[in-house]
């Protein structure tokens, strides 16, 4: 069970090669994850209204923004 959750975290977190860190993979969890806490630090501490339109107009920017950055760039060669 921990060697197929290290093995999922290594694929979505390296280049098709599975060595490599791929920066614009680890932004893009963070950025995706921090979105995330602050909105349920708006609606479960500060007790405001969740607007979806919103939040799903930021997340569907934040992942079209990831989706084009991870298609533009280059891919380390497979060894």
């Amino acid at each position: 069970m921990i060697d197929k959750l290290r093995k999922w975290v290594n694929d979505i977190c390296t280049e098709p090669n599975d060595k490599t860190i791929c920066p614009i993979r680890i932004v893009g969890i963070i950025g995706t994850l921090q979105g995330l806490v602050m909105q349920g630090y708006d609606v479960f501490i500060q007790h405001a209204h969740i607007d979806l339109q919103a939040f799903g107009i930021g997340l569907g920017a934040t992942l079209a923004a990831l989706g084009a950055a991870l298609g533009f760039k280059k891919d380390s060669p497979k060894e």
